[in-house]
């Protein structure tokens, strides 16, 4: 978060939010991306109505840089850099699940099957 609207009194002060203000905000919306260059890549929920972070906190502890946009992160998939460094199960696991996902939605459980 941060405070842009140059006329308030409080630019220039921190956001009084600590952690968990953060995870309670991230858990109660659902960010919409248009163009990506507001949305948070890795803290705002707009991954499926969660954030990144919330989704693979080992990755995120991994991602060098954590305060770029959704827009700047998907350009030549920048978001991936600094994962190299994925050295458990877990952590590999959490890659494959940030990865595009493609819903059916004729079905209750999302799947297509050919039955």
């Amino acid at each position: 978060m941060e405070w842009v609207e140059q006329d308030r009194p409080w630019v220039g002060t921190e956001v009084p939010c600590d952690a968990i203000d953060h995870q309670l905000f991230r858990a109660s919306t659902v960010v919409t991306i248009g163009d990506g260059r507001k949305a948070s890549f890795w803290k705002s929920s707009w991954l499926f109505g969660r954030a990144p972070m919330d989704i693979a906190p080992g990755l995120y502890r991994l991602a060098w840089r954590k305060n770029r946009k959704v827009r700047e992160e998907l350009q030549d998939q920048s978001w991936t850099r600094g994962l190299w460094r994925m050295s458990t199960v877990e952590e590999m696991a959490d890659f494959v699940t940030l990865w595009d996902q493609i819903a059916w939605r004729w079905t209750a459980n999302a799947s297509y099957s050919s039955k």
